[in-house]
């Protein structure tokens, strides 16, 4: 994975801003102005060696084994009572927590699947590089299609995550108890609201009082409306877009990055070789007033409520005047 810039603890020196730079676990040494040039820990920067770079290409063999185990990381992937433990070369990463996702192969592929991940992204040689070939830098990136973002490798899908769920409270939306609180405020009360009528006349109207109809459209009258009383939660945002490598310089082995993902509260990072490429929000729940008005609004709704039936009693007793 070839790179213009490098993040260092303190600030890199004595650096061209164009030239090219391997990074794997450290800085590789690269040729510049006809000489080698190498990470000095101390000055937080490249230094030039002063050896010439001249000589027999660099081959394969001729890496030493502690070389090779650094440019082979190994990642071990386990998982115990619902969590997912991400460890690269023994070093604890991320730790991901089983979500409303259903389980394939528990959290998430399977044994087969990471194989199959593994030997698709770790170039292999004499196929996908050479000795001198540049290396290749997989693609990543996530793409959303309504509430499903599509996480994929080299243009391959290699994960989905869907977004949470709303809960309905009721099943859209009131309770039972909270319905039967509602009839309990619309229908009138005998001496209350309304009174035996005038010279021995009983009203009736539906029996006592209102017909089915009324009581109807009362409740119609009372019962918030989707997407005028109230609306559902709003999507989670969509994830970054990874970022493109770039080529590798010249005579430096192929790159197989790390992958790892990790969840803090209800964000999930992307991360490749360490570098965060993608964020993605769980679904957000609205609570307005908990679920769902609020103080205020109830109150509202309650003096409307005790206006409408002082309005069709007063209606009802000047039909009843002679």
């Amino acid at each position: 994975m070839k790179l213009t810039k490098i993040t260092a603890s303190g600030v890199v020196k004595n650096v061209k801003n164009v030239q090219p730079v391997v990074y794997e676990k450290g800085y590789s040494p690269f040729v510049q102005d006809g000489t080698w040039w190498q990470y000095d820990e101390s000055v937080k920067g490249f230094v030039d060696t002063g050896i010439k770079a001249k000589g027999e290409s660099f081959k394969y063999e001729d890496f030493t084994s502690e070389q090779l185990n650094k440019l082979r990381p190994e990642v071990e992937v386990k998982k115990v009572d619902g969590v997912v433990s991400i460890s690269v070369d023994g070093e604890h990463k991320a730790d991901v927590v089983d979500g409303y996702t259903p389980i394939k192969g528990a959290d998430y592929f399977t044994k087969e699947e990471q194989e199959s991940f593994k030997n698709d992204i770790t170039p292999k040689k004499g196929i996908d590089y050479n000795d001198g070939a540049d290396g290749h830098s997989p693609v990543v990136t996530a793409n959303k299609n309504d509430s499903i973002t599509n996480i994929l490798v080299d243009g391959k899908s290699i994960a989905t995550i869907t977004d949470g769920y709303t809960p309905v409270k009721g099943t859209d939306y009131f309770t039972d108890a909270e319905i039967k609180s509602f009839k309990m405020e619309v229908t009138p009360k005998k001496n209350i609201d309304y009174r035996d009528g005038i010279d021995g006349v009983t009203p009736v109207k539906g029996i006592d009082y209102y017909t089915k109809d009324e009581i109807a459209e009362i409740k119609k009258s009372v019962t918030p409306i989707k997407g005028v009383d109230y609306f559902d939660g709003a999507n989670g945002k969509d994830g970054r877009d990874g970022v493109n490598g770039r080529d590798g310089a010249n005579g430096i082995d192929g790159h197989s990055p790390t992958v790892t993902a990790s969840k803090t509260d209800g964000a999930t990072s992307i991360l490749v070789d360490g570098s965060t490429i993608a964020t993605i929000q769980d679904g957000y729940t609205p609570i307005k007033g908990t679920d769902y008005f609020t103080s205020k609004e109830v109150d509202d709704f309650k003096r409307k409520l005790r206006q409408r039936k002082a309005l069709i009693i007063k209606m009802e007793r000047m039909a009843l005047l002679p």
